[in-house]
């Protein structure tokens, strides 16, 4: 038996939700409301379209969820009922039968019950100047976590998977075996997830501050919230590559997490990095004035002042090799802002990277420029306004370099004498 007022907690891309089940009065016994709460007002709609609904209605193939809102309550013409976390329905007392196909598809789903531990405190988000960040080491990563920053990061990932040939990785490994894979920053562990999609022999890992992963996942794959600063807890599992992309506002201290990363490796195993460089670079003088050079001379000011530098991608090949890294290689990406350069895969690049800079300029700046520079949201927002002008400027000969960085642990190497600076 399950009652209802006490909801099973599930992790979604979305934030976390709250699912629970009630016998709805004055109907017939297999008639059940479903209870679904969100910590996040407004996430509901990107909720049900998500695989939670999927996974707990499965057998219900002529549900219709199209909803109205109602105040503090989303009500769907059906009768199922949603509400906003801490919501919950008087439902006096429900229970929910273990044999009824709502129950079994409910309890199918690998989720942690939740009472509002301090745990689930983990799993709520702050909100800062209309965007959410990570409350776990709140302050620690300054680029938001919500839905529209997911977005971009997915879209991210397909942009940078299309400029290595739609490969997710290039070192020499061979995937198609079993092997330990972990994503370090996996974000919304889209890389993770399509790693593990694509090579069912593989086990991997993702880990993250933020907890917006999907809680659907092939059971090859899991994700854990973690700091990759901190002491790395695998139990003694050695991987077969360790993947890390767009890292550069992660980690106060890069090299010591690429040292964490050789340790775990297992003999012959291999790191990845991609990171973008910062400052942007201009193919012709920019004009006097530009608010673009003047936001990239803030955001290079402000990432250092912050203790993490977007220049450390110029010295991950050096460390890689200090640590103790072979056969390191790198590798130089360029990229234009937009569609100024001369050729077909320049125009193409331009698209990609104009529209990942566009979606994500306000998280890229909000935080940096008003916690560290003390600017104001208003100060912000109105550069950001002639920033984006002189980005889609096709007079403004800029562009974007990035590294793509890789290099393999020693055979033999036990790292037993590697040690990580305090």
């Amino acid at each position: 038996m399950r009652r209802a007022d006490r909801l099973d907690s599930h992790y979604t891309p979305f934030g976390r939700v709250e699912v629970g089940l009630i016998r709805k009065a004055n109907s017939p016994s297999d008639s059940w409301g479903l209870v679904l709460c969100t910590e996040i007002p407004g996430f509901v709609d990107r909720i049900l379209e998500s695989t939670v609904l999927g996974g707990i209605f499965g057998k219900r193939k002529n549900t219709s969820w199209r909803l109205t809102t109602k105040g503090n309550v989303l009500s769907s013409p059906n009768g199922y009922v949603v509400q906003e976390l801490g919501s919950y329905v008087d439902a006096g007392e429900p229970e929910l039968d273990s044999g009824s196909d709502a129950d079994s598809a409910l309890g199918g789903m690998s989720s942690r019950s939740s009472n509002f531990t301090v745990e689930s405190e983990l799993y709520r988000h702050i909100e800062e100047n209309g965007r959410t960040y990570h409350r776990y080491k709140h302050g620690q990563y300054p680029l938001p976590n919500d839905t529209l920053e997911q977005d971009r990061l997915d879209y991210q990932h397909r942009f940078l998977r299309m400029t290595i040939d739609g490969k997710l990785f290039v070192s020499p490994i061979d995937p198609d075996r079993p092997i330990n894979v972990l994503d370090i920053a996996t974000g919304t562990g889209i890389w993770a997830l399509s790693f593990a999609d694509e090579y069912p022999k593989s086990t991997v890992i993702g880990t993250d501050l933020s907890p917006i992963q999907p809680h659907h996942v092939p059971r090859n794959c899991s994700f854990r919230i973690e700091d990759a600063e901190d002491p790395w807890t695998f139990d003694g599992l050695e991987f077969d590559l360790i993947h890390g992309s767009a890292l550069l506002s992660c980690f106060r201290c890069p090299k010591n997490v690429f040292a964490s990363a050789f340790l775990a490796l297992a003999p012959g195993g291999y790191l990845e990095l991609r990171d973008p460089i910062f400052p942007f670079k201009y193919a012709s003088p920019p004009p006097e004035n530009c608010a673009l050079v003047k936001w990239n001379d803030m955001i290079v000011d402000a990432s250092t002042k912050a203790g993490r530098p977007w220049t450390n991608g110029t010295h991950y090949r050096k460390w890689l090799e200090e640590i103790g890294f072979v056969d390191v290689v790198e590798r130089r990406e360029y990229a234009p802002l937009s569609p100024w350069a001369k050729g077909q895969r320049n125009k193409v690049l331009s698209v990609w990277v104009q529209k990942n800079i566009l979606m994500g300029l306000e998280a890229l700046s909000m935080a940096l420029f008003t916690r560290v520079l003390g600017m104001e949201k208003e100060e912000v927002e109105e550069l950001l306004v002639a920033v984006k002008a002189d980005i889609e400027n096709t007079k403004i000969h800029c562009y974007s370099e990035g590294v793509l960085v890789y290099g393999r642990k020693p055979r033999g190497n036990s790292s037993g004498s590697l040690k990580i600076d305090g």
